[in-house]
């Protein structure tokens, strides 16, 4: 049996990323399991790293596969008062670390989508600013 722990404050990010819609708590790997749990106390994820395959490193986080469903995860503190990005990147690569090598292999015909990049994201949050600056001066040219 594996006796490594790891245990960090996490959240378990939705589909769409916005902040009062994840969910803080605790991801904790021991015993053969991965668990979450809210801070609410609610038991999100609780698996044996053999049902788990795909972890990956992402912007702020790791992303977790169990079956059919994605885990994404931002780990560590990442409020105002936090260390540098490197520590959460550090992290979250220590999770991976982790993981790697104990759990399983995806379900054959699985596509396992990859997490975007950091660039990625900061193409697609300024695409959308874009946008909605461009909208809001459509709507005002269009009242004037």
């Amino acid at each position: 049996m594996d006796s490594a722990v790891v245990s960090s404050r996490a959240d378990l990010l939705p589909a769409v990323p916005f902040t009062v819609m994840m969910k803080p708590g605790r991801l904790r790997l021991a015993d053969g399991r991965l668990r979450f749990t809210s801070k609410d106390h609610e038991l999100i994820l609780d698996a044996p790293l053999g049902e788990l395959h795909s972890a990956s490193q992402a912007a702020i986080g790791i992303h977790v596969w169990h079956g059919q469903k994605r885990y994404r995860f931002a780990v560590g503190n990442r409020d105002r008062h936090a260390g540098p990005v490197d520590d959460v990147k550090l992290l979250a690569s220590t999770w991976v670390a982790a993981l790697e090598t104990r759990i399983g292999t995806a379900p054959p015909g699985l596509t396992i989508r990859k997490p975007w990049p950091r660039w990625g994201w900061l193409v697609g949050v300024l695409a959308l600013s874009v946008f909605f600056v461009a909208a809001v001066v459509i709507v005002v040219r269009l009242k004037s």
